[in-house]
């Protein structure tokens, strides 16, 4: 590995750690210019960077003024939500099935909402689990790409802490049925919000 290509790679890791722990919020503005100012080096690394995080739909790119985080509609996040729960009933039936394991933990950078960090482990968890690339790449895609919208959301979804820790000890014991239901509700809850989850996240602000 080139220097080069390793600091593309550096400046890559450096800005998906930053978008899921939440430190941009959905429609923030990012250009090549700020990120590279903040890590000290050429713009150049960071253009590839942001260009490969647009091509996995976690930035938007945007002629001529550089890149967005994206700011999902309503019904944009609610569809997004409801391929996450295919694929991650999915990922649970092929563990069910006893073709994989689930002795997997990931681990994850700074964050500035524990609830949040830990629902992103636990589905990063479930699609590590089924050790097939297309639940890991994919399904991993669309829970980072929800991730911006987990983030401080205790002012729509009060009970959020319980009902993961309740979705954790399922998975733990292997009680697939009522995983499988819990994850079905989860979802459906949060598809009835949707709108009211992208204003949460649009309008936080940082302290």
């Amino acid at each position: 590995m080139t220097p080069k290509l390793a600091l593309d790679r550096i400046v890559y890791d450096r800005l998906t750690s930053e978008l899921l722990a939440g430190n941009y919020k959905p429609g923030e503005h990012i250009t090549p210019r700020d990120i590279g100012r903040m890590l000290d080096i050429s713009s150049t690394p960071v253009v590839v960077a942001l260009h490969r995080l647009a091509a996995q739909n976690m930035l938007e790119r945007s002629d001529g003024e550089g890149f967005y985080v994206p700011r999902l509609s309503g019904p944009q996040l609610q569809a997004l939500y409801h391929v996450h729960e295919v694929l991650v009933v999915d990922a649970v039936n092929i563990v069910r099935s006893g073709l994989s394991h689930r002795t997997v933990d990931v681990e994850m950078g700074e964050y500035l909402d524990l609830t949040a960090a830990l629902t992103w482990k636990f589905f990063r968890s479930i699609f590590l689990a089924t050790g097939q690339e297309a639940y890991i790449a994919y399904g991993g895609n669309v829970s980072d790409r929800l991730q911006p919208y987990r983030v401080h959301k205790d002012g729509v979804l009060q009970d959020r802490v319980v009902e993961l820790q309740t979705l954790t000890r399922f998975w733990a014991k292997g009680d697939f049925d009522n995983l499988v239901l819990g994850l079905r509700i989860y979802h459906q809850r949060r598809q009835n919000v949707a709108i009211q989850i992208v204003e949460n996240a649009v309008s936080r602000h940082f302290t």
